[in-house]
């Protein structure tokens, strides 16, 4: 598919002009015929790469825990919606753990918002309650909800833009004779055409950030925990202080590699910008909390309890196994600091744990 979607989006380059990175994103992630999440099957030792799901149960057991603590705040009917589930490793887990209260299973519907066919059977065979598909915001049904976003926002498309004497350039992607493409920049003459608050002073030389993609999502989510009551937790790779920094990055069999390699076969992700969500729940009065990193949040719910619980409760378990798994998702080195946690909740809805301790 990878030749299919370069000649495709070589021809968009050659009639109207270099694009911006954005659509060049969102071309090799969601385009509709060869795009890569509506076509692949990426998560997993097999795929690209792997979720935290997919390392340890006791992930999606403890995020299971707060999942049951948030329903009794909202003391409701309730929808429980994740955002891109993969192969519903997650929502499998956090079923393990809520089934044993069965006023949770009664009282909770479950939907996947998700694009790709595949991904959806996956789902449907690993989750053994009824699963509805929604594959827009707008389709989550007008009563309070729990969403989950686990590694979601950052396989949203981005813009990059570049500053040189506090002059801003946006960065776009070109083709040359050889058919290869490559990054090149124009000059911003135009901001308010443009449509982007871009910082006042740009530091020289430095790359900022913005999707719009992101920022329209979240919005939209917030609006509907805001209108119908309900709450949101977001894991990823994320930046916390503000939108600077070249994060774009793409992956292939679990190893980096160019945006350019294989479009439409490879995963292209970014950090996503926290700060920027924290400025919408301002705007939009409902509550923000957080960012924590992954290890700390995991370790406040009693990740660690839960490994000990494993081990001894299952004797033929390997404990070395268990521990290694434990090891990946709270070491700072590997996925503890790396990625980060929010929640989002409307503005009658208090106490969020671990964020409060």
């Amino acid at each position: 598919m990878s030749k299919e979607l370069k000649i495709k989006i070589s021809n968009v380059i050659k009639i109207s002009g270099p694009i911006t990175i954005e659509r060049y994103m969102a071309y090799c992630l969601y385009d509709s015929e060869y795009g890569y999440y509506i076509n692949s099957n990426p998560i997993g030792s097999s795929g690209d790469f792997i979720t935290a799901p997919e390392i340890s149960q006791m992930f999606g057991e403890i995020i299971g825990l707060w999942i049951f603590d948030g329903w009794k705040k909202l003391n409701n009917n309730i929808s429980m919606v994740e955002l891109g589930p993969g192969k519903g490793t997650l929502m499998s887990d956090i079923l393990r753990v809520t089934s044993k209260f069965p006023e949770f299973i009664d009282q909770t519907k479950l939907y996947s918002l998700e694009s790709n066919d595949k991904l959806f059977k996956e789902q449907k065979k690993n989750i053994k309650l009824k699963l509805a598909r929604i594959e827009d915001i707008d389709e989550i049904p007008d009563i309070p909800s729990i969403i989950i976003a686990n590694e979601f926002f950052d396989a949203l498309p981005i813009r990059q833009f570049i500053s040189d004497d506090y002059r801003w350039y946006e960065r776009l992607v070109d083709i040359n004779k050889q058919e290869e493409f490559f990054l090149t920049t124009k000059i911003i003459s135009n901001y308010d055409a443009l449509k982007i608050k871009l910082p006042l002073k740009g530091r020289n030389s430095n790359i900022y950030e913005y999707s719009s993609y992101q920022k329209n999502i979240f919005l939209a989510l917030c609006k509907k925990i805001k209108k119908n009551n309900g709450i949101m937790l977001i894991i990823d790779y994320a930046k916390i202080k503000d939108g600077y920094g070249d994060t774009l990055q793409a992956m292939s069999k679990h190893k980096f590699t160019s945006i350019f390699s294989n479009p439409g076969n490879d995963d292209i992700t970014s950090y996503v910008n926290f700060h920027s969500f924290s400025e919408v729940c301002k705007d939009l009065d409902v509550s923000y909390y957080g960012p924590m990193e992954m290890g700390e949040f995991l370790l406040k719910l009693g990740i660690n309890e839960r490994a000990q619980s494993l081990i001894k409760n299952n004797p033929k378990l390997d404990p070395d196994i268990i521990l290694k798994q434990l090891h990946k998702l709270i070491d700072k080195e590997e996925m503890g600091s790396i990625f980060k946690v929010i929640a989002i909740t409307s503005s009658n809805i208090q106490n969020i744990e671990p964020f409060n301790s």
